[in-house]
């Protein structure tokens, strides 16, 4: 069973510096029940050349391709399931890599960021009475999903329906009329992913499986599968680009 829901398109900064904070076990997706998640890994792989050393055979909608990493991240959790340290890394143009540390007080978290070749970054923000960005252009609802954002004009609005996000819509800033819209599909069968960003509010509790883009004159889609392993804290998602292309995500758990 599959419903239409949407994944939160959060914005590339807060999605690099705010994979942090305290998701629900509720949301914890893949595992063994009792499993409080100690760490969490996202393997990024391609089969294209994107992937400088293509090194791992992969059978995907029956084609035999080669893929590679392209970057890894690793999150780990305290005993409050808050993010405590995240490290990447990537694997092409010369690589890059780093760390960040995360401090919290009642309402704030601080961001103490790493990265080779650039000097210590520290960024603060502030924390409202659910735990969550207080940012005065966020608003949330009782559960702690995001309902508004406003950014530069623009303002996107959430829907929400039984514990998912069914609809974003973004209205472009002024004079511009353009009204963007994603549309989400999710296995109501299986729980969702880690959620690596609980700073800007709650997730989608299921698996995504489709997603589909509009502007009200066209429309476009694509579609994610799954691999799971038997042990229930790994798995590998993927989706098709082209003719013998593909992006990969392998992900693994580890609990408490």
């Amino acid at each position: 069973m599959k419903i239409v829901t949407r994944f939160a398109g959060l914005s590339a900064c807060l999605l690099f510096f705010l994979h942090s904070c305290n998701p629900g076990k509720d949301q914890h997706s893949l595992l063994k029940p009792g499993c409080q998640v100690l760490t969490y890994t996202i393997e990024s792989k391609e089969s294209s050349p994107e992937a400088y050393v293509r090194d791992e055979t992969a059978v995907l909608d029956r084609d035999t391709v080669k893929i590679g990493k392209v970057s890894t991240r690793t999150y780990k959790y305290d005993e409050q399931d808050r993010i405590i340290e995240s490290t990447w890394a990537t694997y092409n143009y010369g690589g890059n890599g780093g760390k960040t540390l995360y401090q919290y007080t009642s309402d704030t978290v601080t961001l103490i960021s790493t990265h080779l070749g650039m000097d210590r970054q520290i960024h603060k923000f502030p924390l409202n009475k659910q735990g969550l960005n207080g940012s005065a252009n966020l608003k949330y609802n009782a559960d702690g999903f995001l309902i508004e954002s406003v950014n530069y004009g623009a303002t996107k609005t959430y829907t929400i329906e039984n514990g998912n996000i069914v609809r974003e819509q973004e209205r472009a800033a002024p004079p511009n009329p353009m009204v963007y819209e994603w549309t989400y599909e999710y296995d109501l069968t299986r729980p969702n992913l880690p959620n690596t960003n609980p700073y800007d509010g709650k997730t989608s509790k299921n698996l995504l499986m489709k997603v589909t883009t509009g502007t009200g004159v066209s429309a476009s889609s694509y579609a994610y599968k799954y691999i799971f392993d038997e042990s229930g804290t790994k798995t590998r998602r993927y989706r098709k680009i082209g003719e013998g292309r593909y992006l990969v995500a392998d992900y693994t758990i580890t609990c408490r």
